[in-house]
């Protein structure tokens, strides 16, 4: 149940993986955002002790993580911060009750746009 979530993440990874390092990185991070609205357990996957669940949070990082990794060595991305902050950032935001998806897309733009690293700043 939870794996077919990550094994879409997973997939997710590889396709993406082409684009460019920060766009390849934020449509992963879309979808990941997409599973935190709507599956808390996969949230709790992130601090989970089960087999399950650290299989589970074992398979997001080994998607994720690369993404993350590439986008920070082509500078897209700040150098003080490691994925799993990425991934409790989102997971929190996603947690959070909002008016509508409009409002929770750009609290989530908003938080990115913190991670990002600005060319020229």
């Amino acid at each position: 149940m939870y794996a077919d979530e990550v094994n879409a993440l997973c997939r997710l990874a590889v396709e993406v993986a082409d684009r460019e390092p920060w766009e390849a990185l934020a449509v992963w991070l879309d979808r990941f955002a997409g599973y935190m609205v709507t599956k808390r357990a996969v949230r709790e996957a992130l601090d989970g002790e089960s087999e399950v669940f650290a299989a589970c949070r074992e398979s997001m990082f080994a998607a994720g993580g690369p993404l993350f990794t590439r986008a920070q060595e082509a500078g897209e991305v700040r150098r003080d911060m490691e994925f799993g902050d990425l991934l409790r950032m989102v997971s929190g935001i996603m947690a959070t009750a909002f008016e509508d998806e409009a409002q929770r897309d750009r609290v989530l733009g908003i938080a990115l746009d913190g991670v990002r690293r600005h060319r020229g700043a």
